[in-house]
């Protein structure tokens, strides 16, 4: 699992779009797009639906941000 991937969608999630979530995690938002696209690739699932603006997360996409958020905070407890 990629902790820096599951933190950037958890922030697209909580930001409503890519350059908010970008500027959050500190990329850019080519960055966040790439890192987004290899996810779904890697996963083989549409996190987005990309014909709307801004991208909107698919059900899958929400049921990944809530797996995400649930490891990111298996791994803060840890830290």
């Amino acid at each position: 699992m990629d902790l820096r991937k599951m933190t950037t969608i958890a922030a697209i999630a909580d930001f409503g779009s890519f350059s908010r979530a970008a500027a959050a995690v500190n990329l850019t938002q080519s960055a966040v797009s790439q890192q987004m696209r290899e996810l779904e690739e890697f996963l083989g699932v549409t996190l987005f639906d990309r014909e709307t603006r801004p991208p909107k997360l698919t059900a899958d996409g929400r049921a990944y941000v809530d797996l995400a958020r649930s490891v990111l905070s298996e791994h803060r407890s840890y830290m």
